[in-house]
């Protein structure tokens, strides 16, 4: 599944990135026809970036809210999950005399 969401975020960013060269473009073209200044061109880019990144944010957060709520349908553990059972082995096999101390799990 994490796959496909690499898929797609790495296309919005192939989508993005070919989105603001060409833009880059259209304004170098307009400054040297003269249509506009290198100010405005500059302006614009920097406004087309600004807004470029508030959609990024946006887009990944909700990305971010769709792969949690898909995770959540799969009943995976998370890695909590997986923390909190390590400590209660332990507190388990401390509370056990003679009990073998099992490894930690590095996620």
């Amino acid at each position: 599944m994490e796959s496909i969401f690499r898929r797609l975020l790495n296309a919005g960013i192939g989508i993005a990135s070919k989105t603001t060269k060409f833009a880059e473009d259209v304004i170098n073209e307009l400054v040297e026809k003269g249509k506009i200044s290198e100010d405005e061109g500059r302006k614009f880019m920097e406004d087309f970036e600004r807004e470029g990144e508030a959609q990024r944010q946006v887009f990944e957060k909700e990305m971010n809210a769709y792969i949690s709520k898909a995770l959540e349908k799969t009943d995976i553990p998370t890695r909590e999950d997986f923390k909190r059972l390590e400590e209660r082995v332990s507190v388990l096999e401390r509370s056990q005399p003679g009990a073998t101390q099992v490894n930690t799990i590095n996620p």
